[in-house]
């Protein structure tokens, strides 16, 4: 920068007897581009840039439009969370009845977030007391960190707390404190003195953990903490990740790539040669405020060679101020004045036509993208903006259909007919010996048993470690509330287990991904059973086996876009006459990463649940769906019926076959029967019978009726369920 200030100085003093030729001005700017682009790639960045690569999709759409702005954090931090198997830590404010606390979820050992606040913290001893409420057993540590810091890092080693949860009051609100010795820090060099951070850990926890009431007390009873209640979210709270690389491309370039595309990017870069064509001929002319910007933006180039920038918004921000000024039609003038290069007047007209100009190139890239209406977007634009206007998210929302009981529509579920041989009710029992409680049964299995349950409601968990073990109801068996390990209530760790006629209900977990089944092991057979009103049904690690489900029923689960229905890890998934109902909450009926989904003679509607997709077949493969039901609802969150590889092409071939289905798109907005997220998938849709108003883009080889009276069938709410599942008992 220093040797760019001299030579530009110069130029602006000899004016046109330094100018510089054209061959020579552009030698520097290609120059400029080609080293901000390629050392990251040739440096130490080029793993980062490869992984960076890979969680950018080779669908025509995202190589061209990009993934969407402000897209890189979610897409490549869920890409890299799931390929290294680890939890993602996160940490949010709640809300119960007079109170707010933050809650960390289960996090691993592998990574970090912190939540910090900086804080003057004198020359003393402290206090630090806060109050804390745990879920597991053996207890989890809180790991707190007070720091003298630099900037973002510490300058020495920090002082380390940990605070281990009294295992005493699981589920509880407990108080804790810790003297901390604040002498050695922040002290005063010439009446300047270096930030002191103390900072809360999410690492290494195994379950959700509630905080609250943190305070930092000075001995003359002065709290040193803001906020330290969460009453006003996290105001005076800042957080940062250990592991930032999730969190940005390290290359401003390939940032803009991966969110906007190669048209974004040659756009992007396109601006940049325009305006430094502009500052150079400006600096020719004896302009100083033309050399002013070309540093600055020149400075920006270069550290963008290693890091993203632009992901900051106030940044962002500063550096397209620059820009703006830099190519603005005031450049054109070729006067030395200041005020020649930048006329105020014709800034603020030039801002008035780009701003609306730049407002509609926005949108209509989401509109591409994401396939949108536009009261949804508006609507999308003001939650990302965090603007809660209720009279316009009222006038913007269509009103929502009024519920209507699943019983009005399908028959309650029935266990199948008790044997002879079944055990007595709220007993247990393996072969001839006979148990009064799920964990002296499952302590006492062994390979090859089979654990029949007597009639009856069990509020305790289930946990199966040995490998080929079937669990059978006889009667009806009800299995609510328990959880092993914050998990859920069947922690199924073995290999080859089979369970049978039972019925599942109301688990949940502190991080809001309590499932029925948590599978941990592989290869899980689940006939007649009824799962409902949880967070999960099923939940699966990334390497299950083979998963396959007969004759059994998901109603009324999901949680906040993160639980499902079903979530399959990965492998083989099978499912044959099952009902899937009314997911809630914005889940999936159905998420499958496997490499093989396949879904037969089964019914999967949304009714009048706020649900997401039907079927989200996350990392592409082999799907397919044939005699079965289809019915997307019209509170439906999303307007795909069903996704595919829309998260990472992971598989080597991608196929979807969808044949002899009704299909019902019903939802109030905009509907859209597959979004596929790879354009060289192989699609199969034929012969099936398809209501929608709108076009799928699937005509040829399906019978299409833009409503429910030309096809034949009555009025909505009302679904031909009968012709679907061929065992009534499924109900």
């Amino acid at each position: 920068m220093t040797a760019l200030a001299i030579a530009g100085d110069y130029v602006v003093r000899r004016g046109k007897a330094a100018r510089p030729t054209q061959t020579l001005k552009w030698t520097l700017l290609g120059t400029l581009m080609i080293t901000a682009i390629a050392v990251p790639i040739l440096g130490g960045g080029f793993v980062h840039s490869s992984r960076v690569f890979d969680a950018l999709d080779d669908s025509v759409t995202d190589i061209l439009f990009g993934r969407g702005v402000g897209s890189f954090p979610r897409v490549f931090q869920d890409e890299e969370i799931n390929k290294r198997h680890q939890y993602l830590a996160q940490f949010n404010v709640l809300r119960e009845p007079g109170n707010r606390f933050v809650r960390f979820s289960a996090s691993d050992s592998n990574g970090s977030l912190f939540l910090r606040q900086r804080l003057l913290p004198g020359h003393h001893e402290a206090t630090l007391s806060l109050r804390m409420r745990g879920q597991t057993t053996p207890p989890d540590k809180l790991l707190i960190e007070l720091c003298e810091m630099n900037i973002l890092r510490s300058k020495s080693e920090c002082q380390w707390l940990g605070i281990t949860l009294d295992a005493a009051k699981a589920g509880e609100w407990a108080e804790y404190s810790k003297s901390v010795d604040l002498i050695n820090f922040g002290r005063s060099l010439l009446g300047f003195s270096r930030p002191v951070d103390l900072m809360l850990l999410n690492r290494g926890l195994t379950g959700a953990v509630d905080i609250d009431d943190v305070r930092l007390t000075a001995p003359d009873g002065t709290n040193l903490l803001a906020n330290g209640d969460f009453e006003t979210n996290f105001d005076h709270w800042l957080f940062n990740p250990g592991d930032h690389l999730l969190w940005h491309a390290k290359n401003i370039f390939l940032h803009v790539w991966f969110e906007t595309g190669l048209i974004g990017l040659a756009a992007f870069v396109l601006v940049l040669l325009i305006a430094f064509n502009r500052l150079f001929n400006r600096i020719e002319h004896g302009d100083r405020w033309a050399l002013v910007l070309l540093i600055a933006l020149s400075g920006f180039l270069i550290l963008g060679a290693f890091d993203t920038l632009i992901d900051d918004p106030r940044i962002a921000l500063l550096f397209f101020l620059l820009l703006f000024a830099a190519i603005s039609p005031a450049t054109l003038e070729l006067a030395s004045s200041t005020a020649a290069f930048l006329p105020w007047a014709k800034l603020v007209k030039t801002a008035i036509l780009t701003v609306p100009a730049l407002g509609i190139v926005v949108v209509a890239h989401t509109f591409l993208t994401q396939k949108l209406s536009p009261p949804e977007l508006v609507r999308l634009a003001l939650k990302r903006a965090d603007i809660d206007w209720p009279w316009l998210n009222e006038a913007l929302t269509p009103a929502p259909s009024p519920a209507i009981p699943i019983g009005q529509l399908f028959p309650e579920w029935q266990p199948l007919p008790t044997s002879h041989f079944a055990p007595d009710a709220q007993s247990l029992r393996i072969g001839m010996r006979t148990f009064y409680s799920m964990q002296e049964a499952a302590s006492a299995l062994k390979s090859g048993d089979t654990l029949d349950i007597g009639a009856g409601v069990y509020d305790t968990p289930l946990v199966i470690e040995i490998d080929n073990v079937t669990i059978r109801g006889h009667g009806h068996v009800i299995l609510e509330k328990g959880t092993a390990k914050d998990k859920g209530n069947m922690l199924i760790q073995g290999n080859n287990v089979q369970i049978k006629n039972l019925e599942c209900r109301l688990i949940s977990v502190s991080d809001g991904n309590g499932a029925c089944i948590r599978l941990e092991g592989t290869n899980l057979s689940v006939e007649h059973v009824y799962f409902h009103d949880s967070d999960q049904g099923i939940l699966t690690g990334a390497d299950p086996g083979i998963v396959r489900i007969r004759d059994s029923r998901f109603q009324q689960l999901g949680l906040n876009g993160l639980a499902h229905a079903i979530y399959i890890g990965g492998g083989e998934l099978h499912i044959e006459d099952s009902l899937f109902l009314a997911s809630k909450s914005e889940g999936h009926e159905i998420k499958s990463r496997a490499q093989i989904t396949t879904i037969k003679r089964s019914i999967i509607a949304s009714l009048t649940g706020v649900d997401s997709r039907l079927i989200d077949i996350s990392n592409g493969g082999t799907l397919v769906v044939e005699d079965s039901l289809l019915a997307k609802g019209p509170n439906s969150s999303n307007l795909d019926a069903v996704g595919f590889a829309l998260e990472k092409n992971r598989q080597s071939n991608h196929r979807v076959i969808l044949r002899g289905n009704i299909i019902f798109l019903e939802r109030t907005e905009s509907n859209r029967l597959l979004h596929l997220g790879n354009d060289k998938t192989s699609v199969d849709l034929f012969g099936n019978l398809i209501i929608s108003k709108q076009n799928t883009g699937y005509e040829d080889g399906n019978f299409i009726y833009k409503e429910r009276k030309a096809a034949g069938f009555p009025e909505y709410p009302a679904l031909p369920i009968e012709r679907f599942l061929k065992s009534p008992s499924a109900f």
